[in-house]
């Protein structure tokens, strides 16, 4: 495997140099995001092209059954709350910014405003390339998963395993060997006031504004999440949904909502139409797991 293109400490230089020159109104990092934020209205609009398309490499990892619902058109068994449609959107809208804050010491930022063919049945949608070395993967991430990022040996392939693999397919389109995947939870202070709540924190703890991490291409993944590409096609194009590939149960038996069924807006209608997907079935990768 080759070197991560520049030390990861340079990047997180970069950043917080980006963010404090924006923060006091620095030209060039304003000019920056102007020059950036002309050509947001083509790359939101192609943004949300991709999340309605079926396989996607940003959707390849969630359940088979979601994904046939969603392709065929099936109504939702309950609407998606306003404050999810919010926070994805919001999520879209942060991108820009974080890409000046990259470009902001004079790095070379694009947003790629087209779409790759990422095999035969997914098209890819990069966030941008930078200085013609590297990906940028942007996210947004939960207080609880970004805790997770933080403390969690593995990154991004143990905590968010569909970001990992989305970051393959991106790599793999592009024909390229690395990707900066760089998250932030929307709202820092509540996350770092709960933290400071605890001993092992303490009162004085500050919270890493982001969590950055170069993300190798991996082969085996690539190869994985293709072939799952092509299942999920050819479930779409049956009558007969594909079997479920989680527990089916809203709460697990802690009592907590169980992930990622108790938050499926199809699950009246997984849990009446479904089998569960046997052992060894469609031989997915056992590597790859869902989070």
């Amino acid at each position: 495997m080759i070197d991560p293109p520049r030390p990861i400490g340079d990047m997180y230089a970069l950043v917080y140099e980006g963010i404090e020159a924006i923060g006091r109104g620095d030209e060039m990092a304003l000019n920056k995001l102007a020059e950036l934020t002309s050509n947001v209205p083509d790359w939101i609009r192609l943004h949300l092209e991709m999340e309605h398309t079926f396989p996607s490499p940003s959707g390849v990892m969630r359940c088979r059954l979601a994904q046939w619902y969603a392709a065929r058109g099936v109504e939702p068994d309950q609407k998606s709350p306003l404050s999810w449609k919010v926070r994805r959107a919001a999520g879209i809208l942060q991108e820009p910014y974080f890409l000046a804050v990259l470009a902001s010491g004079g790095a070379k930022v694009e947003l790629p405003n087209k779409k790759y063919q990422c095999g035969p049945y997914m098209q890819a949608h990069p966030d941008a390339v930078m200085d013609d070395e590297f990906l940028v993967e942007i996210k947004s991430e939960t207080g609880v998963g970004y805790k997770r990022l933080l403390e969690t040996p593995g990154g991004v392939y143990v905590t968010e395993k569909s970001h990992y693999v989305q970051a393959q397919l991106y790599l793999f389109a592009t024909g390229r060997e690395y990707c900066l995947y760089l998250t932030n939870p929307p709202d820092p202070s509540l996350l770092q006031s709960d933290m400071r709540r605890y001993k092992k924190y303490g009162q004085n703890y500050e919270l890493p504004a982001v969590y950055l991490e170069w993300i190798a291409r991996d082969e085996s993944t690539i190869e994985m999440a293709l072939e799952r590409a092509e299942m999920i096609t050819n479930d779409k194009k049956k009558d007969t949904p594909p079997p479920k590939e989680f527990s089916g149960e809203e709460f697990a038996h802690t009592g907590k909502r169980a992930w990622p069924c108790g938050w499926c807006l199809n699950l009246t209608s997984c849990q009446r139409d479904s089998v569960p997907l046997r052992i060894g079935e469609n031989n997915v990768d056992t590597e790859i797991v869902f989070s």
